[in-house]
C-alpha cells in the first residue's frame, strides 16, 4: 500500500494524500485530491502522526483518535481526568 501524507486543517476534518503525488492527482499545476477524510468531531490543532500505518490525531474536544491507512477510524479515546 502506498504511504499516505495526513494534513490536519483548523476544523475537524483529517486529509490524508498519497506522499508519491500519483493517486488522485492531475493537471499542470498538480493538484491532488484527498485519498480519504475522516472527522474527529472537533477541530484540530496540532500535526497528526503516522506509525505502523496508522494516524494518530488529538483534536480539541480532548479526544484522541486512531485511524487505519484506509481512513477507518480504529478507535477513539477520551482521557480521564490527570
Amino acid at each position: 500500500m502506498r504511504p499516505r501524507f495526513p494534513i490536519a486543517r483548523l476544523d475537524a476534518v483529517l486529509h490524508a494524500f498519497d506522499v508519491a503525488g500519483t493517486t488522485n492527482c492531475s493537471g499542470t499545476p498538480l493538484t491532488c485530491n484527498p485519498l480519504w477524510t475522516a472527522n474527529t468531531d472537533a477541530y484540530i490543532a496540532a500535526s497528526p502522526s503516522v506509525a505502523n500505518g496508522v494516524v494518530y490525531v488529538g483534536s480539541q474536544n480532548s479526544k484522541f483518535y486512531a485511524f487505519d491507512a484506509k481512513g477507518v477510524r480504529a478507535y477513539k479515546l477520551q482521557p480521564g481526568p490527570g
